[in-house]
């Protein structure tokens, strides 16, 4: 919005989500619900995966740096993973919780469409869409 590329008071909060573990479907689910647990189950695996920080994923950003500390993925990317399990979340002591909004360019022509499309993913029926998906209401 300070650069103007963005119409001002259009910014709208959608959705949060928390990152998430999966395994393959059918074998054994670990425990992650605590940090130990968490760390033991990284360190037992034969593999982690994870969107690639470079490219500008926020999970694959978040992981990198929390390996840094602490020594894998989007919960809403994790449900969209055909033969995948998920397991749960991080614990809450290593979570992250990045928030996605919306916003109206301002040079849109089509505005009033755009403000229609912004208060729709706002409203109850679309929110309650969200856990199915792996998302959280803002």
């Amino acid at each position: 919005m300070r650069s103007g590329e963005l119409a001002a008071g259009t910014p709208a909060l959608l959705a949060r989500v928390g990152i998430g573990v999966a395994v393959r479907q059918g074998a054994p689910l670990p425990d992650v619900s605590t940090t130990e647990g968490f760390k033991q189950a990284l360190l037992s695996a034969r593999a982690v995966a994870c969107i690639d920080s470079n490219a500008g994923g926020t999970s694959g950003i978040y992981l990198a740096q929390l390996l840094k500390k602490m020594a894998v993925q989007q919960k809403s990317d994790l449900v969209a993973v055909h033969g995948a399990k998920v397991v749960g979340p991080f614990p809450a002591e290593a979570q992250n919780y990045p928030v996605y909004s919306g916003a109206i360019s301002s040079k849109t022509t089509e505005r009033a469409a755009a403000i229609h499309l912004l208060s729709a993913l706002q409203q109850p029926a679309a929110r309650a869409t969200l856990p199915a998906r792996g998302l959280m209401a803002p």
